[in-house]
């Protein structure tokens, strides 16, 4: 890459070779026309001037025209990256009245987005609102649903915990008033509900306070009696808490007292299990979410990556780059497979949890725009992405179809396919495999939608990949 000083150079260069061209030009054209001769001497003035204001420029830009350079390669980069990974647009909901606190349904292709008055307004895949909650008296500030999708979880501003049936349309109180406005709630199970608040710990200065408080509790969701308390950073607007499915983790993070990082405790006790730190991030996480087959944890940091973890066992599993600021909102789909994040430099990305390959990515308007919201549908084929105001649902692109391995292959874990196959117009032709008879020659057969099983036109029968 050449520098600066090799680009004023070059730029001065031209100027005198075309000031040094002139003379030459003008005596040719004296013996011709003297007026060509007077525009000829008038063009070398304009060009010394243009020579000085070159210099002028170089002068007042030169220390930081590399990095205006990087800046704009970058911008470059960024918009083919957009191109090549924009996700089809379904709809958008531009509603003035909308927050940028929602979260979406593990069985329904629905998302919940909590309105600027308090309440709850449910939207399906295109975008059209299919329910409103409104509890009477009550300013909900955060919810979650349950682990069917039949229920809504909210937290409200007085510290109220209210379930709401979604199909009953009806209201029951888990409690009254946990103490605080509620930042963040989440389900263990379905027989246990959680509840985290905002607790400083620490003072002006760095001075450790109220070290011993708890930011949350874990409650029974028949009795709303307290099951076991815990410490760590919860805030409103950022994902800093999730729960397991099955009930068996709670992820916190930033316990006072240990490492800045993101802590699994047991959805029995309470006990620390692991502690996932990194000694490159550590800054802290902000934002935090497991997978709901409860294998993985994802855990956005602050400035801009995301790092998988084994939910089991504590190790790092993958590193994800991409985004270019504070990665707040993360969700799952509901097979564990993809992942969608969302970050302040107004994008959410989906990626592939597998391989770690981003997939997918929305993009709203302006530099630095806070994505809190994100969701994929069941299926991980439709994404939906909030921003104060600005509810975006897009279409996420299929996964690629498994491989097709023999029955021994699959027991063995071996990489082998079934036999020889090409691709035709109408589907497959491949050599199908029946348990009983061995190969049965050529057949043709086509994939069930959820890509798990297969129908052989031969042998009329469906059999499972």
């Amino acid at each position: 890459m050449k520098t600066t000083k090799d680009k004023r150079s070059v730029g001065r260069s031209l100027v005198l070779g075309l000031m040094l061209a002139l003379p030459c030009l003008a005596g040719t054209a004296a013996a011709g026309n003297p007026n060509s001769r007077e525009e000829l001497l008038q063009l070398r003035d304009q060009l010394a001037e243009q020579t000085r204001r070159i210099d002028r420029l170089y002068r007042a830009l030169g220390p930081h025209l590399e990095d205006m350079e990087a800046q704009a390669a970058d911008v470059e980069k960024q918009q083919l990256e957009d191109k090549a990974l924009a996700l089809e647009l379904i709809c958008e909901v531009k509603d003035k009245t909308l927050t940028a606190v929602g979260c979406v349904s593990p069985t329904a292709a629905e998302f919940g987005v909590i309105t600027v008055a308090g309440g709850v307004r449910l939207f399906d895949a295109e975008g059209k609102v299919i329910q409103e909650i409104q509890p009477p008296g009550q300013e909900i500030t955060c919810l979650a649903f349950s682990p069917g999708g039949t229920e809504l979880l909210a937290g409200t501003r007085s510290g109220a915990l209210l379930i709401w049936d979604l199909a009953r349309r009806s209201c029951i109180t888990v409690c009254t008033n946990v103490g605080r406005n509620v930042g963040r709630v989440a389900w263990l199970g379905n027989d246990r509900v959680v509840w985290g608040g905002y607790q400083k710990y620490w003072a002006e200065g760095g001075t450790p306070v109220d070290h011993d408080k708890p930011a949350g509790a874990v409650l029974m969701r028949g009795s709303g009696a307290v099951v076991w308390t815990f410490r760590g950073f919860v805030r409103n607007d950022f994902y800093s808490l999730a729960g397991a499915q099955d009930g068996s983790r709670l992820v916190v993070q930033e316990i006072p007292g240990q490492p800045r990082g993101a802590f699994l405790l047991d959805g029995v006790t309470g006990q620390i299990l692991h502690t996932c730190y990194d000694r490159e991030h550590g800054s802290g996480p902000l934002s935090v979410g497991i997978s709901p087959d409860s294998k993985t944890l994802a855990v956005g940091y602050a400035p801009y990556d995301i790092i998988l973890w084994h939910a089991r066992t504590g190790e790092r599993q993958k590193l994800l780059k991409g985004h270019g600021n504070w990665v707040v909102s993360l969700a799952f789909s509901a097979d564990s497979r993809r992942l969608i994040s969302g970050a302040g430099d107004s994008t959410a990305r989906i990626w592939d949890v597998e391989n770690g390959k981003e997939i997918g990515r929305v993009r709203f308007a302006g530099e630095s725009s806070y994505v809190e919201g994100v969701g994929l549908a069941p299926k991980g084929d439709i994404a939906f992405a909030l921003v104060n105001g600005h509810l975006i649902i897009a279409k996420v692109p299929p996964a690629q179809a498994p491989r097709w391995r023999s029955r021994s292959a699959r027991r063995s874990g071996r990489n082998r396919n079934w036999g020889p196959r090409r691709r035709t117009r109408q589907g497959r032709l491949a050599r199908s495999w029946r348990a009983s008879k061995g190969w049965c020659g050529w057949a043709w057969f086509c994939f069930w939608p959820d890509w798990r099983r297969c129908f052989i036109r031969r042998c009329a029968r469906s059999w499972g990949v």
